[in-house]
């Protein structure tokens, strides 16, 4: 006998039966929710939670890529782009202005995207539409790259393979190099070529020590050096990454340069990896091309983009020049086993990012590219003027859109988390490029000219705002304008203060006056500086100052406030190689009553608020060592000037 229809009620339903069951009645392909059971004495529906991941994970017993294992926590970009989500969770009302990522922000050129969506509306046609290309890419592309980048430069069509961007051929690249050669490449420099490098299994562990993978050689790219490495250092290396101009330093290689480089690569039968992806941001004779170097053919592959002049960062669409002379060490052809790579690899670049790739080329679309990147230089010299006019030692920024500024003495991480959370602006960590870039951060000049602007202007105030102190600090001040000021004390008008040490380095003649002034609190009438400086040879009158000098750090205990010529004091400060303790006493303008004598026990004295302003004539640079027993000094910046701590 047949076991009774059991109704099964929806609130027990999986999510699926649910959402089924919220379907109109009247639909007819919906089953009844009468079903039939088996017959069982006790006919009931249980319904049993599903086990948690962990206890249901299942596992392969395929075993993970040793080389990914690697690889040093996530991609640099992405883990910028983490910390800037993670910064605009804590801050929803703050305006982040990204000067980070090196990613376009202008819109396309017109001339450029007319041809993109003609050749797009053509995929609509019997006559326009097209399937695959050649993996190589569009001929006339192709010619038109060799004949206006590389003209009268002896490379032509055949060597040149179009691509979806550089960064994908990079990797094309090591793919095709395999992992038994030994790799050399700029420190600091773009974080693809070593992390393809590591994926490849090319690399050795990561060294922890000294941040940097084994089996690769680190050419340190410094100022000191003008951004281009000791090739003597290198004991081996078979595929050199070059990058010209430079990302991040900016720096774009000389003619005389890149002629060492390749014949280094001739004379160790190297082959260079040549990354031009900003040459059309050059603004002197640098060379724009590896090709330009007589010989260069049969030691580079060159790889460029145009993501950067075009703006196609999203479009993706790039080359790679591989010459017909190049050849491994057994004779055969480079460029066939590159060219095997691709059509194994690579269907081809994009029908419509290619159309848009020969108007780039044309007449219309250079100039209009020309004027993207005018702009991009205009952004570039106003981050740089910003970082300049702080004190700050900037490279780059003549040929290629970043400014990299340096932070002696600073973790590039901490200033990247400084200006991220007190300006909310977003720049690159400087140790993300490798090792060489520690105490550097990379700003970028891809962005609207308002969010430049504004950024601009947030740094200038993060860096002129004043910066609480710990109990002893070296703080670097410089002038860009007129004065340059020091505001030292504390908020309780009765603290007590050890003295300050100002260091002056003058680099011109004192001609001007340096006069104390009370800023707004109540103040004593009469207080004192220990300052330790610097000076010329040739001095100069000095009014209205009291000044004081000892060849040995004691206190003096007596001085007479009037008018006193350095001018008499000039042989002790040769005497004493032009080095030498003083002590200055000053007093508010405002109190009428000159005193003409003052006497002080001893270095601590009672300190409300007060101002040193100092014309910049006096001095373009000083490092200050002030010392606060307290904890709570204050450097307070006016508006032509500003300082750091070092």
């Amino acid at each position: 006998m047949a076991s009774p229809a059991l109704q099964v009620p929806a609130a027990i339903s999986s999510s699926t039966s649910a959402f089924l069951g919220r379907l109109p009645s009247n639909n007819k392909n919906i089953r009844s929710w009468e079903v039939s059971l088996p017959g069982k004495k006790h006919g009931v529906c249980k319904c049993i939670s599903s086990p948690s991941a962990e206890q249901t994970a299942y596992k392969t017993k395929v075993t993970r890529n040793a080389n990914m294992a690697k690889l040093q926590a996530g991609y640099l970009f992405p883990e910028i782009a983490r910390r800037r989500s993670a910064h605009m969770l804590k801050y929803p009302d703050a305006e982040v202005i990204s000067l980070g990522i090196g990613d376009t922000t202008e819109p396309i050129p017109e001339v450029i995207t007319s041809s993109m969506a003609m050749r797009a509306h053509f995929l609509s046609t019997v006559e326009g539409y097209s399937g695959y290309g050649a993996e190589q890419g569009d001929k006339k592309l192709r010619a038109t790259i060799a004949s206006t980048y590389y003209k009268d430069l002896g490379i032509e069509e055949s060597d040149i393979f179009v691509s979806d961007g550089a960064k994908c051929d990079i990797s094309r690249l090591q793919l095709l190099f395999g992992s038994e050669v030994k790799m050399a490449v700029q420190d600091p420099s773009y974080p693809a070529y070593v992390d393809s490098s590591v994926i490849t299994g090319q690399t050795g562990l990561f060294q922890k020590d000294i941040e940097k993978y084994g089996n690769i050689e680190y050419m340190r790219c410094v100022p000191e050096n003008d951004f281009f490495p000791d090739l003597s250092t290198i004991s081996q290396a078979d595929v050199i990454f070059f990058c010209s101009p430079n990302n991040p330093t900016g720096s774009a290689a000389t003619r005389e340069q890149l002629t060492h480089l390749v014949q280094f690569a001739k004379n160790h039968g190297s082959i260079i990896v040549y990354d031009s992806a900003y040459a059309m941001y050059i603004s002197d004779d640098s060379p724009r091309t590896i090709f330009e170097i007589p010989g260069a053919k049969e030691v580079a592959i060159e790889i460029s983009s145009f993501s950067k002049y075009a703006g196609f960062t999203g479009v993706r669409l790039g080359w790679t020049v591989v010459p017909k002379e190049l050849l491994f060490a057994d004779g055969f052809p480079v460029a066939k086993d590159f060219n095997r790579i691709v059509c194994t690899c690579f269907n081809g670049a994009s029908n419509i990012a290619q159309a848009g790739g020969l108007a780039c080329l044309s007449p219309e679309g250079l100039k209009a590219m020309s004027e993207t990147i005018n702009f991009y230089k205009e952004n570039t010299e106003i981050i740089v003027d910003t970082f300049r006019s702080l004190g700050f030692n900037v490279y780059g920024g003549k040929n290629a859109p970043y400014a990299w500024v340096q932070f002696p003495g600073r973790s590039s991480w901490d200033v990247f988390a400084e200006i991220l959370e007190k300006a909310h602006v977003v720049t690159t960590p400087g140790s993300g490029f490798g090792p060489g870039g520690e105490n550097f951060i990379r700003v970028s000049a891809f962005g609207h000219r308002a969010n430049i602007l504004e950024a601009a202007k947030r740094i200038k105030q993060l860096y002129k705002a004043g910066i609480a102190l710990g109990s002893s600090s070296t703080v670097e001040l410089w002038s860009c304008k007129t004065h340059v000021s020091v505001c030292c004390g504390q908020r309780n008008k009765n603290a007590i203060f050890s003295s300050i040490s100002l260091t002056f380095e003058a680099n011109c003649p004192l001609n001007s006056r340096t006069q104390p002034t009370a800023l707004g609190l109540p103040t004593p009438r009469s207080f004192h500086y220990k300052c330790s400086l610097r000076l010329p040879n040739r001095l100069l009158s000095y009014p209205d100052v009291a000044v004081r000098c000892s060849a040995s750090s004691s206190a003096v205990r007596r001085a007479r406030l009037s008018p006193f010529d350095l001018s008499a004091v000039a042989p002790l400060l040769i005497h004493t190689e032009s080095s030498a303790d003083w002590i200055f006493y000053g007093f508010d303008e405002s109190v009428s009553e000159r005193v003409e004598n003052f006497v002080f026990p001893r270095d601590l004295f009672p300190l409300g608020l007060h101002l040193i302003s100092v014309p910049v004539r006096v001095f373009r640079r000083a490092k200050v060592r002030l010392f606060d027993p307290f904890g709570f000094m204050l450097i307070a910046c006016g508006e032509d000037w500003g300082y750091r701590e070092i």
